[in-house]
This record gives C-alpha cells, structure tokens and sequence, in this order.
C-alpha cells in the first residue's frame, strides 16, 4: 500500500483489522498465532477436566453421557473459532497488506463475514456449554453426587447464560 492511501482512510477503519505495515501485520500474527495456540490446548484441557466430572456423575441414566455428548460438540464450535480468529484471520491481514487499495474492499467483506462466522461458532459453544452444565447439573440432583445448592446455582446460571445469548444474538439480528 502506498502511504497516499493510508492517509485516506477514514478514522472510523482504524482497528486492528486495518493494520498499515507488514511488521504491525507480522507482528499481530505471531500474538495471534501464540494466543490461539493456548486457547485451543486450554479447550484440551477443560475437556478432560469435563470428562472427569461425568465419569464422577455417571449414573444409569446417562444423562451425564449426554452432558459430555453435548459439550463435546461445543468444544468443536470453540476449537473452529479459535483457528479462524487465530490461523485464517493473521493469513488473510497478510495478504491485504500487500494488496492494491482496489482489492481492499473485498478482503474487508470477506473478513467481516469471517467475523460473523466465527460469532455463530462462539455462541454455539456457549450454548452448548450451558446446556451440559444444565445436564451435569440434573444428573447431580437426580443422583445426589454433587451438593444440592451447586446443582441447583449450575442450573440457573446456565440458563442465565442461554437466555443472554439469546437476547444477544437478537439484539445484532434487529440493531444492525
């Protein structure tokens, strides 16, 4: 990019999605890249620590089993918006750094509905998440493994959270 037309943009495309240089580009990637990598190792580990827990939970009614089920297809969600956000997205800046200001617009439409991709992805796990919370939480209260006040505080904040997404995703779907 040529710097006529860094100083042509408009102030409201500062963000870290209009980077001007390749070494801010670069550089934004590796963080990125390094960020992601842990997040995508923590959903490793609140994996197991979940598997741990059904396997505490485990009773005849396989509510657990389901709990887990559940939560394993959030854990998919999160794992596919954690490489987006940290992988497609860092690739995508680069080659927009070294594009003509003619194919900006495009890569800028593309990323943009990359976002909206990964946002369906992260609600999905936080759904997800909130349902086998809700699950575990059952199971607990059917079989007595947990205290009944942590079972019963587990249910309504997953709720809370469900009902939050909801009006979240409401919310972007009426105001823009």
């Amino acid at each position: 990019m040529d710097a006529n037309f860094r100083k042509q943009r408009s102030p409201d495309k500062e963000s870290i999605l209009s980077l001007t240089t390749a070494e801010e580009v670069a550089h934004m990637s590796l963080v990125s890249e390094v960020a992601h990598t842990l997040a995508l190792l923590s959903v490793l580990l609140l994996f197991l620590g979940a598997c741990g827990l059904t396997r505490r939970l485990a009773a005849a009614d396989r509510i657990s089993f389901v709990a887990i089920v559940v939560y394993g297809f959030a854990c998919v969600a999160v794992m596919i918006a954690g490489a987006v956000s940290g992988f497609i997205i860092p690739g995508i800046r680069k080659h927009m750094v070294r594009d003509v200001p003619a194919e900006m617009p495009e890569r800028q439409i593309v990323m943009v509905g990359i976002f909206q991709i990964n946002q369906a992805f992260s609600r999905i796990f936080s759904v997800g998440a909130a349902i086998a919370i809700i699950l575990w939480c059952v199971s607990a209260l059917r079989n007595g493994s947990l205290g009944r006040g942590v079972a019963v505080y587990g249910c309504v904040v997953a709720a809370l959270i469900i009902i939050g997404v909801g009006l979240a995703t409401c919310g972007s779907m009426f105001m823009g």
